[in-house]
């Protein structure tokens, strides 16, 4: 749908309040239209059939004056003409850039090529402005018939902006025009409801209309406009060049103090480095964040969701946030239009998927519950363990235990079931090390189905500590990407029933019963000479036989809460350590 679909209702508008807030101009910015005439003899001169957009431009005014802030005057049929004719100096600069470009490709594709003589074949429309030119090409047309256009500024430092077709380059200038002068009449009232509008439809679940009403009011420079998109753009995880709410709200908005310094705050503390500046307001809420105690999400489904995250079930923690804690929101303002305040919760916040971030955005609200995925829990096996990372397979200690639960395991590692680091925090504090200089260890650990709970910790130091005794359960271990991979089954006696090593040349076998597995093994054909995937048919053997899963997901991007625990000293050749990290980019 074209944004301009009255031409001179359009400049008719623009020429009004343009007039009505700027000395350098009065009265019609335009032109007389032009004749059909005038326009078939600018394409005979041309060869070309002018695209839509730009017909009807010329249909309803020949020419025009001030385009935006940075383009004085349009061309009219008679002075449009090819960018090399017009301006042979930006059409060198241009195409050099192009040709350097396509250069440095080994093998470009004919779209490339083509690409690259873009500025050979452009048609200027633009004839005065401050170092700008409009342009548009005529072999880059979409199924309208639109062509590309193209905004160029020397003075900007990047190349031309690109725009599907003229009528939205002139309406994107209409909207420079209205960030820039700041005008207030009849647009900026009608834009103003549409952000009200907007705002209803976000608290009805109609994301998708009240995001592209508020993307245009905000290009105009609506500033409410960026208080709600702040709240849509957040949640999703989309935290490139924020509006700045924070300045945009008074002191006074209670959904400052409730959602957007916590907000900021735990943006801030995920993205740690040196030389920060101080913060007062927002180091009040980093500590609490960092230490765990910050409560954004208030009410007893919320408490309740929280220890289910603590405890290591963030499928269960969800479930309950989805279903009870969130239908219990309110809004602290008439500004607060999002729970975006979940995101600063230590425990709450990494169970907020980019997927789960949208069912809470399409759920009406407040009072409705998110809708919960039709799937059941995932069963993602233990195979993955040896699967390659961005920075290739890290060492890993897995520890699998049926006869406790998650807050039990972590106790007998020898961690403190009752003083967790928050997810992300963990995620960005990732050396473990007090001012004594005593080394720390860490670890991840949660419910797994099946009747199992699990513990992942980030070195095999334990495994050395003669004071140690060993766990009940199915310990799963590798000390580094090229050493081999162990099993050991252990009983409720801590006797070792069955231990495997799977090594280069063979896959050994000990423990009071050494032939235990061998069921899973033969199908799963771990005693085949094929050394390069013993390992995985090791895992997968282990896998079948015990029922074994981990939640690959919520050990990869950071879900689970991350305990500390005390390592036996030992010489460090190559710095402390750090924390195990499973990450994996974000998907959509």
């Amino acid at each position: 749908m074209t944004k301009i679909p009255d031409w001179t209702s359009f400049l008719r508008t623009w020429s009004d309040e343009r007039s009505a807030v700027c000395e350098d101009c009065h009265g019609w910015l335009g032109r007389e239209p032009a004749t059909q005439d005038e326009i078939a003899a600018a394409e005979m001169r041309l060869g070309l059939r002018l695209p839509p957009s730009y017909r009807r431009f010329l249909e309803a005014s020949n020419g025009w004056r001030w385009a935006g802030e940075f383009v004085t005057e349009l061309c009219s049929t008679e002075s449009v003409g090819l960018l090399r004719d017009m301006t042979d100096f930006l059409f060198e600069m241009l195409d050099e850039f192009e040709q350097e470009d396509l250069a440095e490709e080994d093998d470009p594709d004919d779209e490339a090529v083509h690409r690259a003589g873009r500025w050979g074949r452009a048609v200027q429309v633009s004839l005065e402005g401050d170092l700008t030119w409009f342009l548009l090409d005529p072999e880059d047309v979409n199924a309208e018939g639109e062509w590309a256009a193209y905004s160029y500024a020397s003075w900007r430092g990047e190349g031309p902006q690109r725009y599907e077709s003229f009528a939205d380059l002139m309406y994107a200038n209409f909207q420079e025009f209205h960030r820039m002068r700041k005008p207030e009449n009849a647009t900026t009232r009608h834009l103003d409801a549409q952000v009200e509008q907007a705002r209803a439809d976000l608290l009805a679940g109609r994301l998708d209309e009240a995001v592209a009403a508020l993307k245009d009011a905000k290009e105009f420079g609506r500033a409410q406009a960026g208080v709600y998109l702040f709240q849509v753009r957040v949640l999703q995880g989309d935290t490139y060049m924020l509006p700045p709410v924070r300045k945009l709200l008074p002191k006074s908005d209670a959904f400052r103090e409730r959602g957007v310094l916590p907000v900021l705050a735990m943006l801030a503390e995920q993205n740690r480095h040196g030389h920060e500046q101080t913060d007062e307001i927002l180091d009040g809420y980093r500590r609490r964040i960092a230490d765990g105690t910050l409560r954004p999400l208030e009410g007893e489904a919320a408490a309740r969701a929280r220890e289910l995250a603590v405890r290591g079930d963030p499928e269960e923690a969800w479930r309950v946030l989805a279903t009870q804690a969130l239908p219990a929101w309110r809004p602290a303002s008439h500004n607060h239009v999002v729970p975006v305040e979940l995101l600063a919760d230590p425990f709450l916040g990494p169970l907020v998927t980019p997927e789960r971030a949208r069912r809470i955005l399409r759920t009406p609200r407040p009072g409705t519950p998110v809708a919960l995925a039709t799937a059941a829990r995932s069963d993602d096996g233990i195979a993955w363990l040896l699967e390659s990372t961005s920075w290739g397979r890290p060492p890993f200690l897995v520890t699998f235990a049926r006869s406790m639960d998650a807050g039990e395991l972590v106790l007998r590692i020898g961690a403190d079931p009752d003083a967790p680091m928050p997810p992300s925090v963990a995620a960005s504090r990732a050396v473990m090390r007090l001012a004594d200089g005593q080394q720390w260890g860490s670890l991840r650990a949660g419910a797994c189905g099946n009747g199992w709970s699990f513990a992942i910790e980030n070195t095999t130091d334990r495994l050395g500590d003669p004071t140690g005794n060993p766990i009940p359960g199915v310990t799963l271990w590798r000390e580094s990407s090229t050493a081999p991979l162990h099993f050991a089954y252990v009983d409720a006696q801590e006797r070792t029933l069955c231990a495997l090593t799977a090594t280069p040349q063979d896959l050994e076998r000990g423990g009071a019963q050494p032939d235990l597995l061998d069921a899973a093994l033969n199908e799963s054909e771990a005693f085949a000479p094929d050394a390069s995937t013993r390992g995985l048919r090791m895992l997968k053997a282990v896998e079948r036989h015990f029922g074994l899963t981990l939640p690959r997901e919520a050990v990869e991007r950071h879900r689970l809460p991350v305990f500390r625990t005390p390592r036996p000293p030992r010489p460090e050749p190559f710095g402390p350590a750090l924390i195990l990290d499973f990450r994996r980019p974000e998907g959509p």
